[in-house]
């Protein structure tokens, strides 16, 4: 009997609140300057944005749901400060020199 009250409770909690709409997945609002596969699923996007009116270069992994909707990863990224950019294009530059004496010594990772 009381297993009855409940679940006659429960439909009434449900159409007292209904369900939310599934979200939508979100805009990238940055302007894309590369896009790195990643898998069928995954992929790394490169892009320039802005925070309150400041800019920034963004590296997050998108990943692409059931769907089909792709959706930022929250825990697989990075923002890099205008201010700190040249440092960061330095350590891209070395990190291309290691892969090529990598290359060089026929390590194909």
């Amino acid at each position: 009997m009381e297993e009855r009250n409940l679940r006659a409770s429960a439909q009434g909690l449900r159409q007292a609140y209904p369900q939310r709409p599934a979200a939508s997945a979100p805009v990238d609002t940055g302007k894309r300057l590369a896009t790195i596969p990643r898998g069928d699923a995954e992929e790394l996007r490169v892009s320039w944005a802005e925070y309150e009116g400041r800019p920034f270069l963004s590296l997050r992994v998108w990943k692409k749901d059931s769907s089909g909707s792709w959706w930022p990863d929250k825990t697989k990224g990075l923002t890099v400060r205008v201010r700190e950019l040249a440092d960061f294009v330095d350590g891209v530059a070395a990190a291309v020199d290691e892969a090529r004496a990598l290359a060089a010594r026929g390590n194909n990772v």
